[in-house]
Parts: structure tokens; C-alpha cells; sequence
């Protein structure tokens, strides 16, 4: 499309339905003043290109178009000499996403200072500082009285906040503060300095992963107290003067994130905490920042709360106690306290900061919750400290799925009823459980009368359990792992997956487990299938294994990677290995596989008359887990299989080539070069590799060259050009290819061709 320009070049409409009509221009100024006047606002007339605003496609269709939509009119990205019209403009306009941005407003009315992502920047607003520039609004800090994070600043993501409140003596509230995301800051220097913060500081949504330094960040401060609970300090190296002079400071609450191993400059970290439990003047850098003795940190609070009100029980980890009521965590076989409450709660949740807790005991935590459907945020339960988890979900009838694949089951000793009369679950995830320390397995699984599978790996062991465990799978018919359910052999030792009732998870097809069983692993049926991801922890074997493909009319080449051997028997194609590259003939040669193509070795693949699908069904083949090698005698070059889906990147992909239609393409040079927005592949495909120390940039044209008898050449090309010249080393210009090496004139290229 024409770059645009100030001149009427007629509508999208006209140019999509009648090839580009002639515009009319008129002459008369006030008519066109009226038309401009006209125009919806929401169009934009692009005069000259910018080249820093990025435009995006959008959802549905043009208003009085109904065929065509925007991702059709508009790639998504604006480039040069490219641009989009709408169906109704008389001029040409382009429908821009205009990027969002931080800012700040302050408002003098009200003293309130108020931070927001928008796509509209008032004027007078202010930008975001950057690295140890002080903030624009640093002049306003005696006036600002409240400040407030609209909804809108979560999706900003600064990188500094380097003395945005300092010196803010009138600052008396901070609203909407979790709103506020700071993975990406690394600059907290001076953050709070010089705040009187007479009010609560709750940081416990801060991120400070990325944060380098926070000297100063609460220096002179007037707070009682901090729960940092939240923070991570382990990529900080500048901790001075951090909390100095906080005169009326008496405790700062962690959990054990809170490092110093990074720490080059802790001077004065302390200096004048004078209400800190056990200050001591002489101890003052952050050799004290610890919650041992000495040391003047507090280590968080972990409890659990019920809501009557929404029938949910949640479990946190402040530095602050709550102010309504509250259950503390136990130790040990002690009843929890929330017990009274087991038939009203309905769910349960893990709040993000509970991932800072490391409770000792799970013992009787949810027993006979008997109306408990849902548990939210396990990924936030950090067992590694736990030594019992006894009864921890016995009698959770109406669970019907229990996510338990981040537990940390190191320590635990006590297993005991931790699953039994689960009444209504169907399979169990106990692949990451750790069980070696683990004394006693009593009716673990006792009761659980749907229960069908019990997903475990080789680190499920019994070694420690006490023999006399015999009712481990008491009443569990539905239950079948290497050996169906027998009413008769319920004890520890069926707790295995070569002849017991486990079934040990050996990899995912897509969303689906992959089970296997037996003292040879043995899967039943593997159905592989284009649109599931195939991915395996380890090599099994397979009773049935299948896959099939559909392929568009007219394909002659593809490409094939499957875990399991494939006879060549029959079937409506013929396999070849990659045999050797010529970078200077830019020629690939193959040689045709006889027989089978063994499990996990990638290959160029030739469709004989017309095919359209592949089928694939083989029985007792052995997995495998990973692709196989198959590279260039040189090595140069290799085929790359694939049992999931890929992307391929313009920047670190510049050296593959990928079999499409019947041409070889980088996907670098379709990405950056065209308005192709993406390139990928489907699972159980191959693609090309250059190894070679200097891989050339960009897309070149390899042609193929099949060993044997064979003396046709099948051209895939990077270019659709099906005009070319013919010439011998001689220069004698020929009709047709010949055997031996030619020179080929397509376009303005010339290369050379052999044919052998």
C-alpha cells in the first residue's frame, strides 16, 4: 500500500471490492473543513510516518464492512510504507492501539498525588524518574498529603523508585498501594526517607527480587513497626542507613528471604533504632539483620482465619497479628483449632504470603471438612519443614480433585489416613512425594471407594514402614495399577507400581498423564495426536501405540519425528535421512531409509499419488524419550525433531529451515521480512539446523538431491519463481536439468545444481 499522504486516495472500500478507484479531490475549502469536522473521533489521519508508535490490530469488522476485519486490513504491526484504511474515510486512516504509559498526577486542592497507566497522559502530568534521577514531583513533597495507586498503575512496571516519598512530612495516608508491582524495580533507595508515616505501611505485596539497593529506603521514618515479610533480598548489595534513625521503630518482621549474602555496603543499617528489642549502638550494620541473637528482626506470623460470611478458611503470613480472631498453627499431633468449623467450610486458601511460612505439622488439618469443594493458591503451602501430615485430608468427601504436586515430603515421618474415605476422588498425584523418612502408611489410602489411579515415581518408597501398615488400600475396589484391586492384598506392599496398585507417571500427552506399569513399564494405549504436546520423563514401552496426520492436497514433502519405531511397509510415502549440505552447490542430499524408521529419528518424508493422511498404528513398541541424533557426516548440518509444538524466533532461529508447502524457508527471514507474524510447528515435525561455525543470515535455497538411481531434482525454494535457465560448466545453455552439476539462472541468482 502507498505510504499516505495529505491527498483524498479513495476508500478501503473501494480499494478491497473494486481494485483502487481514483479519488476525487475537491477543490472547495469549506466543504472540505465540513467533512473533516465530521469525521468520528475515533479516527486518526496519519501524515507522517513515526516510527515510535506501535500499532495493533483490532477485533471484529470495519463499521460498514462486513467482510473484512482488521487483523485482514492491518498485520498488527505498523511498518514502514504500510499502512490500513477504514471503509468510510475519504481519506486514509489508520486505527492505532496507542501504547499505555505511566504518569503522575498531583491534584493541590486535595494535597493528593495520584499514580496511573493510561493510553491519555494529561498535561502537566508527570513522568515516571529513572535510576537515581529524583522524581519530577520532588518539588511538591511539603505539599503531598495522601497518595494514591489507581487500579490502572498494576500494569505499569517501573524500574525505580528512587526517592519518590522522601521528605513527604504531611504524607498521612497511602491508598491502593497493591497496585503498585515492583518485580522489575532494582532502586528502592530513599523510597520512604524522611516520612512520618503516622500511619500503617503495608508492603506486603512488594516484589523486590530484581531490587539492588535500598539504602535509606526507611531512614528517619516515624513507624513502629514493618512487616517485610514479603521481601527478597537476595540480589541486594547496598542495605545502609536502611532503617537509621527510626527512633520510635520496635519491630521489623520477616521471613527467611531476608538475606544479606549479597551485601557489600551495610553501614549505619541500624544506627539510632534505639526502641529495637535488645539495641545495642555498638551493633549496628546488617550483621544484625536476622531474627537469631543477635539480632533485631522478628520472624513472621503464620494463621488461619474463617470467613463466615464466604464459608472459607485462609491461611497467611504477616508480620502484623490480625485484629479480629484468628487460629494459630500448632505443632506436632495437635489438633488445629479451626476444627470447630469443619462442617461449614467449603473452601479453602492458600494466600500468596503463606508461601513465606514453614509450618511443622499438617496434622488434622482438614479432617472431615465434610462439605469442603475447593482449595485455592496449594502452590503457596511450603512443606518442606512438615514431619506429619496425618488425617490431613481424611473425610473430605466432596473434594473431587486435590492438587498435592508441590508438596515437599522429605521430612514427613507420619502418612497415616492422610487420604482415607476421600470418597469422591478419582486419581492422586503423588509423583514429587518423597517418602523415604516416612514410618508409618496406616490406611493412607483407606476407603477411597472411586479412587481408580495413584500417579507415583521411584521416590515413592516404603523402606522405613512398619509392616503391620495392612490396611493401607482397605477398600479402594475401584483402584488398578500393575494389578487390579484385591479385597485381599491391602498392605504396604502393594504400595509399588510393578505388581502393587500404583501407577507410575512416566510422561503428559497434551493434558493427559501418562501411566505406566509393571516390571518392564508398560503404558496401554498411546494415542499421539497433532494438537497435544507429547513430553516424556523417562523411556517406556507402549501395548498400542497410534498417530495420524492430515495433510493438505498437492503436499509432496513433509517432515516426521515419532517416539516409536514406524514400519515403512506399505505405506503411501517414502523416508529419507539427511545424508550431507553443499553451502557452496547449496544442495541438500537425502538417502532413502529401508525398512522402518526407528523411534525418535527425525526425517524428510515424500507423499506418494496424492496422499492426504498418515496413519500409524503400531503394537508393543518401545518409547522413546528424547529425538534421536541425525546429523550431517560433517555435522555440520542435522534434522531437529520435535514432540511439542515450537515457535520459531526471528533472532535465535536465524540458522533453521523448515519444509513448507514445497519450499525450504528460514523462519528468520519470513519473520523479519514479510508480514508474517509468527512461524511455528506442530508436534512430531522436523526442521533443518546449520551447525556450522558461521551459519549465513537469512534464508538461502537449498535444492534436494535423492541418492540412488533417482535423476530428478525436487526444487524447494525460499522464492515461488518457476522461470530458470539452463547451462552446462561450458556455458552450453540446455533444456532441461542433466546429471552431474549445473548452472542454474533463476531470477537474479545463479547457482550451481547437481544431480546424481
Amino acid at each position: 500500500m502507498k505510504r499516505f499522504t495529505n491527498q483524498s486516495n479513495g476508500s478501503q472500500a473501494g480499494r478491497i471490492y473494486n481494485g483502487g478507484a481514483k479519488s476525487c479531490r475537491f477543490a472547495l475549502f469549506p466543504l472540505m473543513l465540513l467533512m473533516l469536522l465530521l469525521l468520528p473521533t475515533r479516527m486518526v489521519a496519519q501524515i507522517d510516518y513515526d516510527e515510535s508508535v506501535t500499532f495493533t490490530a483490532l477485533a471484529g469488522n470495519p463499521e460498514g464492512n462486513t467482510n473484512e476485519t482488521y487483523a485482514n486490513l492491518f498485520d498488527g504491526k505498523k511498518t514502514k510504507d504500510k499502512f490500513c484504511s477504514d471503509a468510510n474515510a475519504t481519506q486514509e486512516v489508520c486505527y492505532a492501539s496507542l501504547s499505555a504509559q505511566p504518569y503522575v498526577v498531583f491534584e493541590e486542592s486535595t494535597g493528593t498525588l495520584t499514580f496511573r497507566y493510561d493510553t491519555y497522559k494529561p498535561e502537566g502530568a508527570y513522568d515516571l524518574n529513572v535510576g537515581k534521577n529524583k522524581p519530577e514531583w520532588s518539588s511538591l513533597f511539603d505539599k503531598i498529603k495522601k497518595v494514591v495507586f489507581d487500579a490502572s498503575f498494576a500494569n505499569a512496571r517501573p524500574k525505580s523508585c528512587y526517592s519518590w516519598f522522601e521528605s513527604c512530612f504531611k504524607l498521612s495516608a497511602i491508598e491502593g498501594i497493591e497496585y503498585l508491582n515492583t518485580e522489575n524495580v532494582t532502586d528502592m533507595s530513599s523510597m520512604f526517607q524522611s516520612c512520618l508515616c503516622g500511619y500503617p505501611l503495608d508492603l506486603t505485596s512488594f516484589n523486590t527480587a530484581n531490587v539492588t539497593d535500598m539504602s535509606s529506603m526507611f531512614k528517619y521514618c516515624a513507624i513502629t513497626s514493618l512487616d517485610l515479610t514479603s521481601f527478597n533480598t537476595a540480589n541486594v548489595t547496598d542495605m545502609s542507613s536502611m532503617f537509621e534513625h527510626c527512633r520510635l521503630l520496635k519491630s521489623i518482621f520477616v521471613c527467611d528471604k531476608f538475606v544479606t549474602d549479597q551485601i557489600t555496603n551495610g553501614d549505619n543499617m541500624f544506627k539510632d533504632c534505639e526502641n529495637l528489642r535488645g539495641y545495642n549502638d555498638s551493633k549496628i550494620d546488617h550483621n544484625y539483620a536476622n531474627c537469631s541473637q543477635p539480632g533485631y528482626f522478628d520472624p513472621g506470623f503464620e494463621y488461619a482465619m474463617f470467613d463466615n460470611a464466604t464459608e472459607t478458611l485462609t491461611f497467611s503470613y504477616k508480620g502484623f497479628k490480625p485484629v479480629t480472631y484468628y487460629y494459630v498453627l500448632f505443632e506436632g499431633r495437635a489438633m488445629p483449632e479451626w476444627y470447630s468449623k469443619k462442617d461449614k467450610i467449603k473452601k479453602v486458601v492458600f494466600d500468596a504470603s503463606f508461601a513465606n511460612a514453614r509450618p511443622k505439622s499438617c496434622y488434622w488439618w482438614f479432617r472431615e471438612c465434610l462439605n469442603l469443594t475447593r482449595i485455592e493458591g496449594m502452590e503457596n503451602l511450603n512443606t518442606e519443614m512438615v514431619t506429619t501430615m496425618a488425617c490431613m485430608f481424611s473425610h473430605c468427601e466432596a473434594l473431587t480433585s486435590l492438587d498435592v504436586t508441590n508438596f515437599n515430603t522429605a521430612n514427613v515421618t507420619d502418612m497415616s489416613l492422610m487420604f482415607s474415605s476421600c470418597t469422591k476422588l478419582s486419581s492422586l498425584n503423588l509423583y514429587n512425594f518423597n517418602t523415604e523418612n516416612v514410618t508409618n502408611m496406616l490406611a493412607m489410602f483407606s476407603s477411597c471407594k472411586n479412587l481408580a489411579t495413584i500417579y507415583t515415581s521411584e521416590k515413592f518408597v516404603t523402606t522405613k514402614v512398619d509392616n503391620l501398615n495392612h490396611f493401607m488400600f482397605d477398600d479402594d475396589e475401584q483402584l488398578k495399577g500393575a494389578n487390579a484391586y484385591d479385597e485381599m492384598k491391602t498392605s504396604v506392599h502393594c504400595a509399588n507400581y510393578k505388581t502393587g496398585y500404583f501407577t507410575k507417571l512416566v510422561g503428559k500427552n497434551g493434558d493427559e498423564k501418562i501411566g505406566a506399569t509393571g516390571e518392564t513399564l508398560a503404558t496401554d494405549n498411546l494415542v499421539l495426536d497433532d494438537d497435544k504436546d507429547f513430553v516424556a520423563y523417562e523411556p517406556f514401552a507402549a501395548k498400542a501405540a497410534s498417530y495420524s496426520r492430515k495433510m493438505k492436497e498437492g503436499t509432496t514433502w513433509a517432515t516426521l519425528c515419532l517416539p516409536f519405531e514406524v514400519s515403512l511397509a506399505d505405506k503411501n510415502f517414502r523416508a529419507f535421512k539427511l545424508l550431507s549440505a553443499d553451502e557452496g552447490t547449496e544442495t541438500v542430499e537425502l538417502e532413502e531409509i529401508e525398512g522402518s524408521i526407528a523411534a525418535g529419528t527425525p526425517v524428510i518424508i515424500k507423499i506418494k499419488d496424492g496422499a492426504t493422511k498418515l496413519n500409524f498404528t503400531e503394537a508393543n513398541k518401545a518409547i522413546a524419550k528424547d529425538v534421536q541424533t541425525a546429523e550431517t557426516a560433517d555435522a555440520n548440518y542435522k534434522l531437529q525433531g520435535i514432540y511439542t509444538k515450537k515457535e520459531f524466533s526471528k533472532d535465535t532461529d536465524n540458522n533453521c529451515y523448515i519444509v513448507k508447502g514445497a519450499k525450504l524457508m528460514n523462519p528468520a527471514k519470513l519473520l523479519g521480512e514479510t508480514t508474517t507474524e509468527s512461524v511455528g510447528s506442530t508436534p512430531f515435525r522436523a526442521y533443518m539446523v546449520d551447525n556450522s561455525s558461521a551459519p549465513a543470515a537469512g534464508a538461502r535455497m537449498f535444492s534436494i538431491s535423492v541418492g540412488g538411481s533417482t535423476t530428478a531434482i525436487e526444487q524447494l525454494e525460499t522464492t515461488a519463481d518457476s522461470k530458470a535457465e539452463y547451462y552446462d560448466l561450458q556455458g552450453r545453455r540446455l533444456q532441461n536439468l542433466q546429471k552431474g552439476v549445473n548452472i542454474v539462472k533463476r531470477g537474479g541468482k545463479t547457482m550451481k545444481v547437481i544431480i546424481k
